[in-house]
Parts: C-alpha cells; structure tokens; sequence
C-alpha cells in the first residue's frame, strides 16, 4: 500500500502512486473504481457520509459522448475537464437536465473520465444502494452525498480545497477490495445519438453507442 496518512491509511492522498491510480485511460480507471468508498465530510456531521462504488461509465478520450471530446474551443465545457488532472471531480448535467458527477481519468490534457452511476450507502440504510438493475442512479447518489455543482474540479487526493467550507472534505478511499472476477460489463445507459451531426460523424457514434463501457459489480458483490 502507498505511503498515506497513519490517520487514514485507506485514504488516496497525492503520493505519485495514488496518483498513477487514476492517471490511466478512463476505459481502465472504471473498473478499477468499482468497490473504492467516495468519502464527504460535512461540517456538523459526526461521521462521513460513505459510499461504496458500484456502477461506472467510462468516457474515453476518442469517445464522441466524452465531454471532452466535444469540446472545440476555450470556452467548451470539455476544455474544463482536459485541463484536470485524473483523481478530479468533475460535476455536470445529464441529459434529463439533473447533476452527476464523474471522476477524471488519465493525465492533463487528456480528454476522458468516468461517471459514478451507483453505489452503496455504507453507514445508512443498507437498502439504499442506488443499484436499480445494474443501473444505478446518479443523480440520486450526487444528492445524498451532497455534492454540489460548485464542487467541480475539486483534487479528491487533495487535503484541502477553497471550495469546500471550513470542516468540510471530500476524498476516495481503498479498504482493500479487489473487483477483479467480481463485476459484469454493459452498454452505457441513456446515450442516443445526436440528430444534428454529419453523416460522416455518424457510423462514430453507432460504434461507441454499442461498446461494453460500463461496469457494475455483480449483485452477489453488493
């Protein structure tokens, strides 16, 4: 295990091994995130709110649904999230209007990340998991850990943010689980393909609309 804090050794922090975790194509980073615990401390709570990963989207770097992808200039909404390093959180709407959240992948300037879909609530309700047939809820699991929109582009390796309020902290943590054998893969949910593109850019998104990229661990795993 990487060199951490003696307080949290589960804690990913910025040593250059926890970093390398997350500086890996997304296509690789999201089964990897299957199983680490997503950690929000709030001021005046007692305890963390803590949630077991278990539904990931990748978005790769060729990808046409990656927002990074998309982006054409400065002022793109990709153009953000090339210029995070991985291990960022990064806060956008989906396609109904509502927030979710993704995990950057790979190193800076280089476009890709992976949406957090669903997961387990682990010091709450045991049956709220937010795993609705291997789909998960994103929106959902934003709102219960309360993260919010302004959050975006916050370090989760990072120890402290001016984002975050006085007490206040956000972290990734690895108790030891191993998704290895333990996860199923699936078409992402929700994509359809633009009606406004060119002809040409169409057979792109009919390929990446099929690829098996998302990962969700078996129910037998929850």
């Amino acid at each position: 295990m990487p060199s951490r804090s003696p307080e949290n050794p589960y804690r990913y922090t910025e040593n250059e091994a926890d970093r390398a975790f997350f500086t890996v194509p997304a296509e690789e980073l999201a089964p990897w995130l299957l199983g680490k615990i997503i950690c929000h401390q709030l001021p005046g709570e007692k305890e963390p709110r803590r949630f077991r990963i278990n539904v990931t989207e990748a978005y790769c770097k060729k990808d046409p649904f990656c927002h990074a992808v998309k982006a054409k200039d400065k002022n793109g909404i990709g153009f953000v999230t090339q210029n995070m390093i991985g291990g960022t959180l990064y806060v956008h709407h989906t396609t109904h209007g509502k927030y979710c959240f993704d995990i950057v992948a790979d190193k800076k300037d280089i476009a890709g990340g992976v949406l957090i879909r669903g997961a387990t609530n682990l010091n709450g309700d045991p049956d709220e998991n937010f795993y609705n047939a291997e789909e998960g809820n994103p929106n959902k699991l934003l709102i219960k850990l309360k993260i919010k929109p302004c959050m975006n582009g916050i370090d989760l390796l990072k120890n402290a943010n001016e984002k975050l309020q006085p007490g206040e902290e956000l972290w990734i943590e690895d108790d030891g689980f191993d998704p290895i054998d333990k996860y199923l893969t699936g078409e992402r949910i929700n994509l359809s393909i633009p009606k406004r593109i060119d002809e040409s850019e169409k057979e792109k998104y009919e390929v990446y609309i099929k690829k098996p990229l998302r990962f969700f661990l078996k129910p037998s795993e929850i």
